[in-house]
């Protein structure tokens, strides 16, 4: 008995330096589907003015504006696009380009052990090729554009407010 009260105790005095954190959130416009971005994560993004693009490392949130890595203040008006990269996309055409090229040498080795005439055979080389032919063509897809003002909302949401 005596254990648990003690339990609760230090729980509740590791809660108490707990702090609230600032979250940038990338909420698309009438669902709950959202992307959080907290100090130190990495964001990339295109602001209005001058088409430029800006990345790296979020090191301050502010009210209405975050610093990348401290030098650009940015305000969340001036944002036009969020780009986010797509790991899953990027891992599949990696595996598929090493997978066509594996299959292709493999399959010449096993010609040359054993002797065959062609040593890779035609059906070899049409399906090692578009392995690696879709791993080039998902390149495009590896990274993800949000629009801001059209189908997505940029908010910060400040929990330290609310103590």
């Amino acid at each position: 008995m005596v254990f648990k009260h003690y339990l609760i105790l230090l729980l509740l005095m590791i809660s108490l330096c707990a702090g609230a954190q600032q979250y940038v959130v990338l909420q698309k416009k009438g669902t709950v589907k959202n992307y959080k971005y907290q100090v130190g994560n990495d964001i990339t993004l295109m602001v209005k003015r001058g088409d430029l693009v800006f990345s790296g490392e979020i090191s301050q949130i502010n009210d209405s504006s975050f610093v990348l890595n401290s030098l650009n203040e940015i305000f969340l008006e001036e944002i036009k696009y969020v780009y986010r990269q797509r790991r899953f996309v990027r891992v599949l055409s990696k595996v598929l380009l090493y997978a066509g090229v594996g299959y292709v040498a493999l399959e010449g080795v096993n010609g040359v052990i054993n002797n065959y005439s062609p040593v890779i055979s035609q059906n070899t080389i049409i399906a090692g090729a578009v392995m690696v032919g879709t791993s080039f063509a998902l390149r495009p897809f590896y990274t993800r554009s949000f629009s801001i003002p059209e189908k997505f909302v940029l908010k910060i949401l400040d929990f330290e407010k609310l103590e």
